[in-house]
């Protein structure tokens, strides 16, 4: 299971969030999990930013 199953964001924001897994990089691939991306996380509410570094969340670039 990964971030992204365990974990009900609002559709108005952050909106087209994406777990990154699978993605072709060199030597591999990116591990489901290891990086999801959004367009703006910065306008989530208490609840959600939360409910993100509950389930794992540790750095947004």
């Amino acid at each position: 299971m990964t971030l992204i199953d365990t974990i009900d964001l609002p559709l108005s924001a952050p909106v087209n969030l994406r777990d990154l897994g699978g993605i072709p990089v060199a030597g591999g691939s990116v591990r489901e999990g290891f990086a999801i991306r959004a367009d703006d996380l910065s306008i989530i509410d208490l609840e959600t930013a939360s409910s993100l570094v509950a389930d794992g969340l540790t750095t947004i670039i």
